[in-house]
């Protein structure tokens, strides 16, 4: 397997993932705007601001590590 090949799996792999995480953050935004309980979109919010901020930590520990 050439390093093209490996790079184009990687992309791809990556497509993947960021697709998945934004529908998962889609359903739940659309899950807080027809909840009517307040406590419970404040709970979904933190939660979205949660997996940002994981995914962003992810995305920055991947860069540094990534030797091109």
């Amino acid at each position: 397997m050439s390093i093209d090949d490996k790079l184009e799996s990687s992309m791809e792999q990556s497509e993947f993932i960021r697709d998945m995480t934004s529908n998962l953050l889609l359903t739940m935004s659309g899950i807080s705007v027809i909840a009517d309980k307040l406590p419970f979109q404040i709970t979904v919010i933190i939660i979205l601001i949660l997996i940002n901020i994981v995914f962003l930590f992810f995305r920055l520990r991947k860069k540094k590590s990534t030797d091109f």
